[in-house]
């Protein structure tokens, strides 16, 4: 079995983890809101032994996250996905740039992010 493409545009130092993630079978957007929450509330419990971890860079993506995962049913099968890895790019901590080991740790996060946002409001299959 094959895996999808990557979306256009997905950084270069992303792909590797992003592509591995695409296998994951999807869940329901429910259950990745539930997670989603939960990685946020994680980043906030660390705040204490990891200070330079962004907290609001974390929260944006969340954010972002909550809107992509309100999706409908009819969401083509490849945008899921998509949305769904973008998820869980999000609850690796140990992906392009650690997270929570400096201020631009969740930058790579919301790189992915909207790379999928733009992808998914193009169209793109």
């Amino acid at each position: 079995m094959s895996l999808p493409p990557t979306p256009p545009g997905l950084p270069p130092g992303s792909q590797p983890d992003f592509q591995r993630l695409l296998a994951f079978p999807l869940e329901s957007p429910a259950r990745m809101l539930i997670a989603v929450e939960r990685h946020l509330h994680n980043v906030r419990e660390a705040a204490a032994e990891y200070p330079q971890a962004n907290q609001e860079r974390a929260r944006q993506i969340a954010d972002e996250l909550r809107q992509l995962l309100s999706y409908e049913i009819e969401t083509p099968q490849l945008h899921q996905q998509w949305i769904q890895a973008a998820a869980r790019y999000f609850f690796l901590n140990q992906d392009e740039s650690h997270d929570w080991g400096s201020e631009a740790g969740f930058d790579d996060d919301l790189a992915v992010v909207r790379c999928v946002s733009r992808a998914c409001r193009e169209n793109l299959t």
